[in-house]
Order: structure tokens, then C-alpha cells, then sequence
């Protein structure tokens, strides 16, 4: 896999942007031009609808100060309407990775996650193609995945879309792009990620509002019980219902708050 397309590579190139660290960095920098290479076309924020506001505030932050691309809110709908609608029979579901524990079990499974494709990928994709890209003028995805996370990083399944790497190539970390973004006076990005993503930590619940977790909690109820459903479905890791479980910041707790579980780079970058 090329990490970024030769310095002579016709096609545009877009940043797919999640508003987390590393794809906020990423777009700075090109904006700023603090890393090398074509100014992208665009910038494409993919929003499931049910994501924290600190991420809509730092999307605004983002779209006030970045000046020389242009940064595109695209989306398939919300993704916590579509869950409540599948949960009271009405309608299909692009599966996030719930937990399930089957009748009689000690341990639990895990749903296949398609949330990233439907509420992620596809109206990014089906943007560029309602704006004229496609396999007659093919284009370059820019994902803001660092070195550290270099597991995170895969191909297109898309021929016409690739995906490349700038802050691999350049060898940047999170920690550099924390850096950066200190240096240069930008605010430290929020973790993106949706409200009720069963990816979350256990210190990722807790930087949640009141607010987000109470509605974390009501969907999680609703959930409980899906249709062609064996076993009852959750949002958290340990299988219990999130009223139950104290969603407190691992500090206020006694313990380590370790950044575990996160999502793929489309999501989480």
C-alpha cells in the first residue's frame, strides 16, 4: 500500500474528517500547508447524527478557522432514530457493535459492525459521487491515522476512492499532533465517537454530559429486546445495563483511566 499518492498523482484528494485529533491535525496542517503535498479539494465530515456536542463545537471551531478547504457535513441519517426504529419492529439496522449475551451463557458476543460503512463511508461516497467522481475521475481519501495506530489503517473496498495516510508517512504520532495543535494555539479535539458507541472505554463513557448519558441510558433500554434477536443486546462491554453501571471517570473512581477499545479510523481518527 502507497502511504500517499506520488507527487504528481492528478487526482483530487479529499480528507475524510472525523473532528477527533489526528484527522483535526491532519487538516490543519494541509490547510496551513505544514505538511507537503496538493492542497485537498475538500474535507468530508460524515454525521451519524448522535454525536457528542463537543464534537459538533470543535466541527464549528474547525469550519471557522480552516480557510483554504472547504469542509462538506454529509449523512445518512441518525443512527440512534434508526436503532430505535429497528428496536420497536419498524424497520432494518445498520448493526454498531452491540454486546450480546445469549440465555444460559457466562460470556457474551458481539455484533458485526456495520454502522462504519452505512453512516461512515457510504454518504462520503455517495457525496463524491453526486459531485461528479466515480471510476471515469477517480479520487484520493486522506485519513487521519498516525503511526502509532498503523493496525487501524486498510484499504478501499472502492477502486475509484483509495485511501492514504498522510501522518503515517510523515511518521507522526498522536502525541506529535497533540503537540501541534498545542503549538499553534488549537484546542485539544474531543474523541470522536457516537453517543451510545459500544466502542467506548470506561473513561470514554465518562466524558460524556449528564445529558448524553441519560440518553445513552434510554436508547441502551430500548435495545434490550431486538427483533430476530437471540439473547438481549447492549451498549456496554460488561453486558449490563448502563443505569446500573457507574459511569463515573476512572480517577473518581480509584483507578487508571486507560484509553482502551477505540474505534477504526473511519470513525475515531
Amino acid at each position: 500500500m502507497e502511504l500517499i499518492p506520488a507527487a504528481d498523482d492528478p487526482r483530487p484528494q479529499f480528507v475524510s474528517l472525523g473532528a477527533g485529533v489526528q484527522s483535526s491535525a491532519l487538516l490543519l496542517m494541509l490547510d496551513t500547508g505544514a505538511l507537503p503535498g496538493p492542497l485537498p479539494v475538500g474535507a468530508l465530515f460524515a454525521d451519524t447524527g448522535w454525536e457528542p456536542e463537543s464534537v459538533y463545537q470543535h466541527l464549528g471551531y474547525l469550519e471557522r478557522t480552516v480557510k483554504r478547504i472547504p469542509i462538506h457535513r454529509v449523512s445518512a441519517g441518525s443512527m440512534r432514530q434508526q436503532l430505535l426504529d429497528h428496536a420497536a419492529g419498524r424497520s432494518r439496522f445498520a448493526s454498531p457493535p452491540l454486546y450480546v449475551r445469549h440465555p444460559g451463557e457466562k460470556g457474551h458476543g458481539q455484533l458485526r459492525r456495520q454502522c462504519t460503512r452505512e453512516f461512515k463511508i457510504e454518504p462520503m461516497l455517495a457525496w463524491l459521487r453526486q459531485h461528479g467522481y466515480g471510476r471515469k475521475r477517480p479520487v484520493v481519501q486522506l485519513l487521519g491515522i498516525t503511526l502509532d495506530e498503523i493496525e487501524r489503517m486498510s484499504p478501499s473496498r472502492v477502486k475509484w476512492a483509495t485511501v492514504a495516510w498522510p501522518l503515517v508517512h510523515h511518521r507522526l504520532t498522536r502525541a506529535s499532533c497533540l503537540a501541534w495543535l498545542e503549538d499553534h494555539g488549537h484546542p485539544e479535539p474531543p474523541k470522536s465517537a457516537c453517543i451510545g458507541c459500544p466502542f467506548r472505554s470506561r473513561f470514554g463513557w465518562s466524558t460524556l454530559t449528564p445529558a448524553e448519558r441519560q440518553d445513552a441510558i434510554e436508547v441502551d433500554a430500548a435495545i434490550r429486546h431486538l427483533p430476530q434477536m437471540v439473547g438481549s443486546t447492549y451498549l456496554h462491554r460488561d453486558c449490563q445495563p448502563l443505569s446500573e453501571i457507574d459511569l463515573r471517570a476512572p480517577c473518581e473512581r480509584g483507578q487508571l483511566s486507560i484509553l482502551d477499545g477505540e474505534c477504526g479510523g473511519w470513525c475515531a481518527a
